[in-house]
């Protein structure tokens, strides 16, 4: 396994208070995700390390709730309740740090993994409601 960042650098790269062993364990989910579906490509060492980085930023994202998935905020009587929606796939999709990774693989691997097969219909649901 060739692991191409570091937990610090991720932490430039998103704003998580997750303990730096925890990202370290996403730096190596994310390496062994780089050296499997794209080691073999005509990538640079450059751009798997650009997509390694955004990747552990992507798990980290999917672990720390605080990063927007789901959430929720109040101030004062106001409050405000949302799911993060991707229109890219529920995959990599579903954080912009996935999204990048995405962009950045240029041979398409990784947007491949987002494709949902759903007979060429996509459906959205939305719930509307008081708590």
């Amino acid at each position: 396994m060739t692991v191409r960042v570091t937990a610090t650098e991720v932490k430039n790269v998103i704003n998580t208070d997750v303990a730096t062993s925890i990202l370290t364990e996403h730096v190596e989910v994310a390496s062994r995700f780089v050296d499997d579906l794209l080691g073999a490509s005509s990538l640079s060492a450059g751009r798997l390390r650009d997509i390694e980085l955004y990747l552990a930023a992507h798990f980290c994202a999917l672990y720390d709730v605080s990063q927007g998935m789901a959430n929720e905020r109040e101030i004062g009587t106001a409050r405000d309740r949302y799911d993060y929606q991707s229109t890219l796939g529920p995959n990599l999709g579903m954080t912009r740090y996935g999204q990048m990774a995405m962009t950045l693989d240029t041979t398409g691997t990784l947007l491949g993994l987002d494709t949902v097969k759903t007979g060429g219909k996509k459906a959205l649901f939305r719930t509307f409601g008081t708590t």
